[in-house]
């Protein structure tokens, strides 16, 4: 009987200091929350003009890779006939020509590299240590 009472005791004080622990985890200080990062447009970047009167259209991703170097896709496809009138033969106005479809750019906005034409369809893969992506929706005509 002795044992049993001694077992009884060992359990019971271990449920309270169970019990004590968890209510202190559940009703102790809240953790910090980290503040929401506040992204601002920057009408400045890229660098305008672009070369050869390009017009980057919609933009449904940008990147930025471990070199800090950004690459942006635009839908080359996008561009209207309106927009499109440098491309023309004869060319109807000055301004556009559709951009290539991928865009590399350095953080000060200057164009590094660019490829891809308007049946161009890229495919993004996540390159070890790669980029992180962000979305925008923004037209940039250079001209």
């Amino acid at each position: 009987m002795r044992i049993w009472n001694q077992r009884t005791e060992v359990l019971r004080v271990a449920a309270i200091g169970f019990l004590a622990l968890l209510l202190g985890t559940l009703l102790g200080a809240p953790a910090q929350a980290q503040p929401v990062p506040v992204y601002k447009a920057d009408a400045s970047w890229p660098k305008m003009p672009l070369p050869n009167k390009w017009m980057m259209q919609g933009v449904p991703t940008m990147v930025a890779d471990k070199d800090d170097h950004i690459w942006v896709i635009s839908r080359p496809r996008d561009i209207t006939a309106d927009e499109s009138g440098a491309g023309k033969t004869p060319p109807r106005n000055d301004c556009c020509i559709a951009a290539p479809a991928i865009l590399e750019f350095d953080m000060q906005g200057n164009l590094l590299k660019s490829w891809g034409g308007p049946e161009y369809v890229p495919v993004l893969a996540r390159a070890r240590g790669g980029p992180s992506g962000t979305t925008s929706g923004t037209r940039h005509c250079g001209g």
